[in-house]
C-alpha cells in the first residue's frame, strides 16, 4: 500500500514548488515496462513546460480543467477535462496551462516508434507499448488485471484482491479498499483513500466495484 504524500513538493521550473502526492516509479514498484505514475494538484494561473523525453505518455485529467499545446513532429493544442485523454509521443515538448485547481495524473512507458499527439474522449487509448481503457463498475463487478497494470479509481468506490504480483491501485476520488493476500494464509485488510495506491509487480489482480465506480486501467 502507498498512500499519498500532500508534503511530497517537486520545484518546477518557472512554478516553484508543486505537490506531487502520487510519486511512483520503477523503484517503488520493479516494473519493467510501466515506468512511473505521478499525479499533480496544480494551482490556475501558473504554466508548466515539460518534455515527453523517451517516452509516451497518456495523462488524464482527474479533476478541474486544462489547456495543452503540445509541440514536435506532431502538434496540438486542445482543451482537457476529466474523462478525456491526451496521448503524447516520444520526442515532444508541451505547455499545460491549469484553467481551474486540477489533478493531473500522467502514466509513462519508453517507446521506440513516434506517432501522432492526440485528444481522445472515450473509453481507450493506446500508444506502442502504453494502454488506457475506462470502465465503469457497479457494485459487485469486477475487473481483473494482467501483470504491469494498475487501475486508478476516479470516481465511486471499489475494492482491489491481489492474489499475487503486480496490479496497481489508485483511488482518484471516493474511497477503495484493498486486500492483499501474503502467501496461502495470510491477508492484510487495507483501506484505499483519495489517491491511494497498491502496487505489486508480477501475476493478477482484481478490482471490484462497491458502488458505482469509474476506473481508469492501464497496461504495457
Amino acid at each position: 500500500m502507498i498512500r499519498p504524500d500532500e508534503s511530497n513538493l517537486i520545484d518546477l521550473p518557472g512554478v516553484g514548488p508543486c505537490p506531487r502526492p502520487v510519486d511512483i516509479d520503477q523503484s517503488v514498484t520493479g516494473m519493467s515496462r510501466l515506468k512511473s505514475l505521478r499525479a499533480y494538484r496544480f494551482a490556475p494561473e501558473t504554466t508548466i513546460a515539460g518534455e515527453s523525453e523517451v517516452d509516451e505518455v497518456l495523462i488524464v485529467v482527474l479533476e478541474g480543467r486544462i489547456s495543452m499545446e503540445v509541440s514536435g513532429a506532431s502538434s496540438l493544442s486542445a482543451e482537457f477535462g476529466p474523462g478525456q485523454i491526451l496521448y503524447m509521443p516520444p520526442d515532444h515538448a508541451y505547455r499545460l496551462t491549469p484553467l481551474a485547481r486540477c489533478i493531473v495524473a500522467y502514466g509513462r512507458a519508453e517507446a521506440s516508434s513516434s506517432r501522432d499527439a492526440r485528444a481522445i474522449t472515450g473509453t481507450a487509448a493506446a500508444g506502442e507499448v502504453l494502454h488506457l481503457r475506462r470502465l465503469s463498475l457497479r457494485a459487485g463487478e469486477a475487473v481483473t488485471l494482467d501483470a504491469e497494470a494498475l487501475a486508478l479509481v476516479a470516481s465511486g468506490t471499489a475494492e482491489a484482491l491481489v492474489a499475487s504480483g503486480a496490479a496497481e491501485a489508485l483511488a482518484a476520488s471516493g474511497t477503495a479498499e484493498a486486500l492483499v493476500a501474503s502467501g496461502a494464509a495470510e491477508a492484510e485488510d487495507a483501506p484505499m483513500g483519495p489517491l491511494s495506491v497498491l502496487a505489486v509487480d508480477a501475476g493478477s489482480g482484481t478490482i471490484q466495484g462497491t458502488g458505482t465506480a469509474e476506473v481508469w486501467v492501464y497496461s504495457a
